[in-house]
């Protein structure tokens, strides 16, 4: 997606702080939310 390889979308999911850094190194912007414990279960 960020390379124009496939058409930009919103995308959700779960990155440790190191796959975190890496996007934003990448330019790729990320947005951190707090999540409470029961929505730590697989988001699908």
């Amino acid at each position: 997606m960020h390379y124009g390889e496939i058409e930009e979308r919103a995308i959700r999911g779960q990155a440790s702080p190191e796959q975190t850094a890496e996007l934003l190194e990448e330019g790729i912007a990320v947005l951190p939310l707090p999540l409470p414990e029961a929505a730590k279960e697989p988001l699908q």
